[in-house]
C-alpha cells in the first residue's frame, strides 16, 4: 500500500483544502485495478463532526466521480477518520452507517498520536487482514450427541410421545437436523 501525492493528481478546483486534517490518499494495487483509501486525522470530536461530511462529499465529487475511471475503483473506496479522543457511540454509528459514496471507518483512541505508520498498519489490518478460525466439526450423530450432552431433550421426547408419532419420524427429524 502506497501513499499517493494528491497534488500530482489532476483534481479540479475545490480540493485545495484537502491537506487540512492530514487528509491522505493511500493506494493498494490489485491485478487490474487499485483500491483507494483516504485517511483524515482529528484531535477532537467537535472538529470531526463539523468536517466529516464535507470531506466525504469532496472525495465523492472531486475524486470518486472525476478522477477515477474504472467502476471497480469507484466502488472500492474507503475513508478512515482517526480521532484522538473517544467519540460518542451514536456519532460513530452515524458516520460509519452512512451509505453515501464510500465505506467509512472511525478509529477513536483517547490521547493517541496517529503516526503515518500506525495509520497504514491500521488500514491494512482493518481491510486486508483476515483471520479465519478453524471450524470444529462434531462427527457424532445428532442422536448420540443428544443422548450424551442433552439428555433432557431425549427425556422430553420420551415423556411426550404424542409429539413424535413414531420412531421413523424421530429418525427423519434427526437426519433432517443433523448428520445422523
Amino acid at each position: 500500500m502506497n501513499r499517493i501525492d494528491l497534488l500530482k493528481i489532476d483534481l479540479p478546483p475545490g480540493t485545495e483544502g484537502w491537506a487540512d486534517h492530514g487528509l491522505v490518499c493511500w493506494q493498494k494495487k490489485e491485478k487490474d485495478f487499485n483500491i483507494h483509501i483516504f485517511s483524515a486525522v482529528f484531535d477532537n470530536a467537535k472538529d470531526l463532526m463539523e468536517h466529516y461530511e464535507k470531506i466525504r462529499d469532496d472525495i465523492a465529487i472531486y475524486f470518486q466521480s472525476q478522477a477515477l475511471t474504472l467502476d471497480i475503483e469507484r466502488w472500492n473506496l474507503y475513508l478512515f477518520y482517526f480521532l484522538g479522543e473517544c467519540l460518542r457511540e451514536d456519532f460513530k454509528q452515524k458516520i460509519q452507517q452512512d451509505k453515501f459514496s464510500m465505506r467509512k471507518i472511525v478509529v477513536d483512541q483517547s490521547g493517541k498520536v496517529f503516526t503515518e505508520e500506525y495509520i497504514k498498519d491500521k488500514i491494512i489490518a482493518e481491510l486486508f487482514t483476515f483471520e479465519i478460525g478453524e471450524r470444529i466439526i462434531n462427527k457424532q450423530s445428532v442422536k448420540d450427541y443428544l443422548e450424551k450432552d442433552h439428555k433432557q431433550v431425549i427425556d422430553f421426547l420420551k415423556k411426550n410421545p404424542h409429539l413424535l408419532a413414531n420412531e421413523l419420524l424421530l429418525e427423519s427429524l434427526i437426519k433432517h437436523l443433523g448428520n445422523g
